[in-house]
């Protein structure tokens, strides 16, 4: 078998040194086109849906807040996976992607779909908590408030940006 090869090679060497000529152009433009991040991460796109009424119990939280929250974010673009967990006054719903997806499109389809869920009365309207990076957190909790740029600069007004993005 290694005495063929090895003749093969010897009589046809201009094949041989055009298939090593492509292999290391190959390898060249595969090179350049890495993308080399020191600390990649590994975890896939992930954006919490967190609901909470405080009172209620975990199967009620199920019931009423979870699963029609399930229902409405099913079927979405690069949808992997939905995990929820529901606890005393608390609904914690996981939405993983795809890693090819846009975290921009997934965060603004979930934001759309919730529009068009009916919730109980009086609870309290769900917030998006979804990892940018290592160190960033984005959140749109009714609660928060970012001041913008034009804000900080002095005698231009105040700006409350609580329905947007904001870094925590």
């Amino acid at each position: 078998m290694i005495e063929r090869l090895v003749g093969f090679a010897l009589t046809q060497r201009l094949m041989v040194c055009l298939a090593g000529l492509a292999l290391l152009f190959g390898g060249l433009y595969a090179f350049h086109i890495l993308d080399v991040v020191a600390y990649p991460d590994p975890s896939p796109p992930l954006i919490e849906v967190i609901t909470q009424y405080p009172g209620w119990s975990g199967e009620q939280m199920e019931r009423a807040i979870t699963l029609p929250i399930e229902i409405a974010l099913q079927g979405m673009p690069g949808l992997t996976e939905i995990r929820s967990l529901s606890i005393f006054g608390l609904s914690d719903i996981k939405v993983y992607f795809d890693f090819g997806t846009d975290y921009f499109r997934d965060r603004q389809e979930i934001l759309n779909r919730l529009q068009l869920t009916t919730l109980p009365q009086n609870v309290q309207r769900p917030f998006l908590l979804g990892r940018l990076s290592r160190k960033s957190f984005v959140t749109n909790s009714p609660a928060t408030t970012c001041p913008s740029p034009i804000s900080r600069r002095p005698k231009i007004g105040r700006s409350d940006a609580s329905s947007s993005a904001c870094r925590v």
